[in-house]
């Protein structure tokens, strides 16, 4: 079977004759899936599974290619001009790479600086997607804040900043008032994602791993308790814990897991 390039696949399937799901698609269309392709190549990188990783690139990698070759249907741009655009702005961003400039640290602060100048932006808060999830925007418009010294020196200061929203969560709900409820649940979610970054980790990442780790102890708790012949809905909270306990136990080191009854006792 002849083998093709990723541009002549694409070609083939926008062309005369090519699929017409493909032919139907535009910018706009493909923007969930785009998403998508991303989320499943962040579980790829999780996995640790060199073939899966390969693979989910190859997905966004199509996506990629499929939306410069609608734009050079419209006469917009091309894949070259794509690439050209991103070394162009690398360079530009790297001078301490490409000009010998004496600067020869690029850090997070000095390179969003060079960002908002090539963007020509009046607000340090301009250019900010919309569509970022939550956390995430979150933490990039802590990182914008920070380029003109908005920011606490060290950890300490979101640590404490936590704590205080935490305890101003608690009068909301003391007052029973659902719209403060929210306001301050709001606040206090902003201040661990600050906190996440000044401690070097992804909020957005950091909360999807754990995510991913209580279904696994979830799902194990209910074969567990299958097992038995029990239903998990028919059981106590003191119990349905018992059977969390195992399981988290048994994830942790199947070889030393302890019984319900033990961990009963």
């Amino acid at each position: 079977m002849k083998k093709y390039t990723l541009e002549e696949v694409i070609d083939a399937l926008l062309g005369e004759n090519g699929c017409p799901w493909d032919k139907a698609q535009t910018v706009e269309s493909l923007r969930r899936y785009i998403l998508e392709e991303t989320y499943e190549l962040l579980e790829a990188i999780a996995s640790g599974d060199d073939k899966k990783h390969m693979e989910e690139l190859g997905d966004l990698l199509y996506h990629i290619h499929l939306q410069a070759a609608l734009k050079k249907r419209q006469g917009a741009f091309d894949l070259e001009d794509v690439k050209n655009c991103v070394a162009e702005k690398l360079v530009s961003r790297h001078p301490n790479v490409f000009d010998d400039a004496d600067d020869s640290i690029v850090n997070e602060k000095n390179w969003e600086e060079r960002k908002l100048l090539q963007k020509g932006k009046s607000s340090l808060m301009d250019d900010i997607p919309d569509v970022l999830p939550a956390l995430s925007k979150s933490e990039k418009i802590q990182r914008r804040a920070s380029v003109c010294g908005f920011d606490w020196p060290t950890y300490e200061g979101p640590r404490n900043k936590v704590i205080e929203e935490l305890t101003e969560l608690d009068e909301a709900f003391s007052q029973n008032d659902s719209s403060k409820i929210s306001e301050e649940l709001g606040d206090l979610l902003f201040s661990v994602s600050n906190l996440a970054r000044h401690l070097g980790v992804n909020s957005e990442i950091a909360l999807n791993d754990t995510n991913q780790k209580f279904m696994k102890r979830f799902r194990l708790m209910e074969s567990m308790v299958e097992e038995e012949g029990l239903d998990l809905r028919d059981l106590t909270l003191d119990q349905q814990d018992c059977y969390w306990v195992k399981a988290k136990n048994t994830l942790k080191n199947p070889l030393e897991s302890q019984s319900a009854e033990e961990l009963k006792e």
